[in-house]
């Protein structure tokens, strides 16, 4: 609604986990460098905690996306209830199908599972989002879990993020041993008053917005009213600019900003903000998550809506179930490939290693349907309805408030509101990986990748561009094309070659790939 009227390109507030609008506060720069260490270091088992909405879930996104691409990762989003169904989460995610469902049997499928994947050095990692509700028995099983390992090293990493209620929780005596498995743990603290300020002005310039449109005094009242929790800051930030669009202002003022917190917040409650703590900021959060869709007009909290809760009802897509949409991540996943070959994978391998060999390569993030839009490609969705199964579903189509869906022999057609409610922010979809390409790309690194980078750029941008550099150095002057770049596609510009650069490159480059077409 406002975008075009402030020349944003996609909404700069949204509240769903997207690494692309990751602010590298001094807490979250030191949270990252601790759980890389605890990664990379095969240490077992990871924690990072912090008050609701601090940003747990995006830095783990953030962290995710700087695994090796072969990495095989399990991210579980709704707390199993027993073990046996953690056990029973963990062979689904990883796409196992052992012959029976009882504890021992779904133990050693991933054990065979883990040792085939340390033989081909593939990084085994289990992420489990709000973990502090984990019961007891669903703890000591991951315990049990890190208990797989070889000589050397573990094989299987666990990354638990949650409240700081989990930090109470190991400290029983029941999960001394599983508390003495922590080999990094980290708290991520709200954002100071001057961090508050960078961060407003980060996540503007990601979509092209100008920092005076919420001008430097109203950082004050901003943190004031938010405690410096992000999530909140992005909620209240979201309805101010809502608010100045609907006044025809061309910044936020004091009064609209009072007023969008007022809406966020009850309007005696503002009053003692400054005294409130962080658990009662936060509660009250949730507390407006809960009830947000019946209150507020989706136009007006815009961002609540990709909020999910177990007790929805499944979706109705003009008649057609969200049950309709597959059961499996294999079903999409084929969906997605027919779009780019006729031929048909042999299950001897997973589906992205089975692709590397017909030169396809699976690419694996998170964000909005705004990612998807600037990626353009058709992709794999997981769905969240009633119960805690996923379902997935391919989108290949999408115009305006409008996008299509194929499940299982169906085209399911919806709107971007419904589709948001159900979605987790997830998605897979397909790009020709540079054959020369094989980590992120830094500049002033040689790499045998930088003379491919050069002319895909020049092909791109439409340039001749002679650097009497050595042929394999990333220069300077090549590393501020690639910013432009990253600039013109709606990518963080910050000059590194990674995935998600590479793939928006790839878009260019092979105009006849499968895009995603406009929705009926």
């Amino acid at each position: 609604m406002y975008n075009d009227y402030f020349g944003f390109r996609d909404f700069p507030f949204s509240i769903s986990p997207d690494p692309h609008f990751l602010f590298m506060s001094d807490g979250h720069r030191d949270a990252l460098a601790h759980l890389l260490y605890g990664i990379e270091n095969d240490g077992g088992i990871v924690l990072l905690t912090g008050e609701v909405g601090t940003g747990k879930t995006t830095l783990c996104r953030c962290l995710l996306e700087q695994l090796p691409e072969d990495s095989r990762v399990a991210y579980i989003i709704n707390p199993p209830q027993t073990p046996t169904d953690l056990l029973l989460v963990l062979c689904r995610e990883f796409d196992l199908h052992p012959q029976g469902q009882d504890s021992s049997t779904l133990l050693h499928a991933l054990n065979v599972f883990l040792l085939a994947c340390h033989g081909a050095r593939q990084k085994v990692v289990l992420v489990i989002d709000e973990a502090q509700n984990l019961s007891v028995e669903i703890l000591e099983q991951l315990r049990l879990l890190t208990n797989l390992e070889t000589n050397q090293r573990k094989l299987l990493q666990v990354l638990l993020l949650g409240q700081l209620e989990l930090h109470r929780q190991l400290s029983l005596p029941a999960l001394r041993q599983l508390g003495q498995r922590v080999t990094a743990r980290f708290v991520l603290s709200p954002l100071s008053k001057a961090e508050l300020a960078l961060y407003v002005s980060h996540r503007l310039s990601v979509v092209g917005g100008r920092p005076e449109i919420f001008p430097a005094s109203l950082i004050g009242p901003l943190w004031k009213f938010s405690s410096g929790i992000p999530r909140i800051i992005n909620l209240i930030c979201d309805r101010a600019l809502l608010g100045a669009y609907a006044e025809g202002k061309a910044a936020v003022t004091g009064s609209v900003l009072r007023n969008a917190a007022k809406e966020i917040f009850s309007a005696q409650e503002l009053p003692r903000r400054r005294g409130v703590s962080l658990l009662l900021a936060a509660s009250v959060f949730v507390l407006l998550l809960f009830l947000g869709w019946q209150f507020f007009p989706a136009a007006a909290l815009n961002e609540v809506r990709f909020t999910r809760s177990q007790n929805d009802a499944p979706l109705d897509m003009k008649g057609i179930p969200l049950e309709r949409a597959f059961s499996q991540a294999q079903g999409a996943q084929h969906l997605l490939l027919s779009k780019w070959t006729s031929r048909k994978p042999q299950g001897e391998l997973s589906f992205c290693d089975e692709l590397k060999q017909w030169g396809l390569h699976c690419f694996e993030s998170s964000g909005n349907l705004g990612t998807l839009e600037r990626y353009n490609r058709p992709a794999v969705v997981r769905l969240l309805g009633a119960g805690d199964a996923p379902r997935y579903a391919l989108l290949d189509a999408l115009d305006g408030d409008l996008l299509r869906l194929q499940g299982q022999g169906a085209s399911l057609s919806l709107s971007r509101s419904d589709f948001e409610r159900h979605w987790d922010g997830s998605f897979l979809l397909l790009w020709r990986k540079p054959p020369l390409y094989s980590a992120t790309l830094a500049p002033g690194a040689y790499s045998p990748l930088v003379p491919w980078l050069d002319a895909a750029l020049n092909e791109v941008l439409g340039l001749e561009w002679v650097d009497a550099t050595p042929a394999d150095f990333y220069s300077s002057a090549l590393a501020e094309r690639v910013r432009q770049f990253q600039l013109h596609s709606g990518l963080r510009a910050d000059g590194m070659i990674g995935r998600r650069t590479l793939v928006a490159l790839n878009t260019l480059l092979y105009p006849d790939s499968p895009q995603i077409s406009r929705a009926p």
